[in-house]
């Protein structure tokens, strides 16, 4: 019976995992944090500026550099 809550609890991590978190800002379909360019932190807090104003693109790869912007 612990065996069974044991790999349940598994399941259940893995599931909020690829869900939840993959379907957020910044993460890949496996749930894992993208790193940003750094052409994407011009301010260099360690958070893409588009989250400060707002502005994320989920159509946009902010791990390759930021087109015509070079740091």
């Amino acid at each position: 019976m612990l065996l069974a809550s044991i790999f349940l609890m598994v399941i259940a991590a893995g599931m909020y995992k690829f869900n939840y978190l993959a379907n957020l800002e910044g993460y890949d379909v496996d749930g894992n944090k993208i790193g940003i360019h750094s052409t994407w932190d011009m301010d260099e807090d360690g958070i893409n500026d588009c989250e400060n104003d707002g502005s994320c693109d989920h159509t946009i790869d902010y791990s390759k550099p930021r087109y015509g912007i070079l740091k």
